[in-house]
């Protein structure tokens, strides 16, 4: 996909995308409290504590019990998990929604991960005044659109050296 070259975001659009990414930032930390329970180890990366939890109480019991060996299975009943390196994909088995993180930094995401969440809620959650305004404008453009190289170029998501970006505040 491509942007014309005179092609914008308006300001208010940009803020619409921010709140839509900011609000997968927000359910990407279901995925982090699963992985307190399914792979704690993993988020040890950056310390002994993620989202202000203290690790060493589930990484010794995640130590001593045979879970330490699952890379998949379900998580509280509503959630499909499969750990994949230093992250964990989680699919609610009721309504489909996927969520993803990679550990360490609990802010950063995957822009493909967040399409693809945001493609969910697109269908599943219309009614969003945010999602709503999204789908109006999508409905209203005439081209396709690199909208992550665009928000990259606007600065508002940040690209790390390891392929995540981080919501500039």
């Amino acid at each position: 996909m491509r942007i014309e070259e005179d092609y914008t975001m308006d300001a208010y659009i940009i803020d619409t995308l921010r709140n839509l990414i900011a609000y997968f930032v927000e359910r990407q930390r279901l995925v982090i409290l699963a992985m307190l329970d399914i792979h704690p180890v993993a988020l040890k990366i950056d310390g002994s504590r993620i989202l202000n939890i203290d690790l060493t109480s589930y990484i010794t019991a995640y130590q001593n019990t045979s879970a330490s060996s699952l890379s998949k299975g379900i998580w509280k009943e509503e959630w499909e998990y499969k750990v994949h390196g230093i992250g964990c994909k989680m699919k609610n088995i009721h309504n489909g929604e996927i969520l993803e993180w990679d550990a360490p930094n609990p802010e950063a995401i995957r822009f493909e991960w967040f399409w693809q969440h945001l493609n969910w809620r697109m269908v599943h959650d219309s009614q969003d005044p945010n999602v709503k305004v999204f789908l109006q404008w999508l409905q209203d453009q005439p081209v396709s659109m690199n909208i992550e190289g665009h928000l990259v170029a606007e600065r508002i998501l940040l690209p790390q050296k390891d392929g995540t970006c981080l919501l500039r505040e």
